[in-house]
């Protein structure tokens, strides 16, 4: 049972662990698809000197059509921002999470929001972040926690009810071997344990007693 128990444990971590992972991946690759989308808008802007401008609008055409958990910036230098619907940052380069907004209209009170996302600086002094709201994969994987728990303690009480039928089992043949062994000790040389041709190692284990036994009461009344 509690090897049975373990294994499921085991295997409902990984399965976690590669949900979460799943889910995180296709959430980077939507934001890194519209950062490249970005960084296109700027880089083929004509005249170059729109770069900045096709980039703030190809944020805002992004922002109107996107998901409520999409999120965008775009912003010059330290902390001034251009477009998007995220509060100017502290600028970094890389896949990192951030505080979901608190104030403005993108608040939201319920708790377990979370930023996903990659930045990168598309020009010099020139910084765009887009990530996604966490709280809808946070969502999915509490309920397949959920689902999880359930079937790990519906295993649990099979697996207990199970050996607990088991042992049952054996010791009932255990104690069947045994008290005939008593009653040859006690002199009934003519008691043989029960078998009930279902195979198994009990099974051939007691084949084996009742053929010794009955060597030996050859031998006694040979002797006799």
């Amino acid at each position: 049972a509690l090897l049975f128990v373990g294994s499921m444990a085991v295997l409902i971590a990984f399965v976690y662990v590669t949900v979460d992972q799943g889910f995180k991946a296709n959430l980077l690759r939507a934001s890194e698809d519209d950062l490249r989308a970005i960084k296109k808008a700027y880089a083929t802007a004509i005249p170059p000197s729109r770069g900045e401008h096709e980039a703030e609008e190809m944020i805002g055409d992004r922002t109107i059509a996107s998901d409520a958990e999409d999120r965008f910036l775009l912003q010059r230098g330290p902390g001034t921002r251009l477009a998007g619907n995220l509060p100017a940052m502290a600028p970094r380069a890389g896949v990192f999470y951030i505080p979901y907004p608190q104030s403005g209209a993108a608040a939201r009170t319920d708790p377990g929001h979370e930023i996903l996302g990659r930045g990168e600086f598309i020009a010099p002094g020139l910084y765009a972040f887009v990530g996604r709201d966490t709280f809808g994969i946070r969502q999915s994987e509490h309920r397949i926690l959920f689902i999880f728990a359930w079937v790990l303690g519906a295993g649990i009480v099979l697996a207990g009810l199970s050996g607990l039928w088991l042992s049952q089992r054996f010791l009932r043949r255990v104690d069947a071997i045994t008290d005939t062994c008593y009653a040859i000790m006690a002199g009934r040389l003519s008691d043989r344990i029960r078998t009930k041709g279902a195979g198994g190692e009990l099974e051939r284990l007691a084949t084996t007693i009742n053929g010794m036994l009955d060597r030996i009461q050859t031998l006694m009344e040979s002797l006799r």
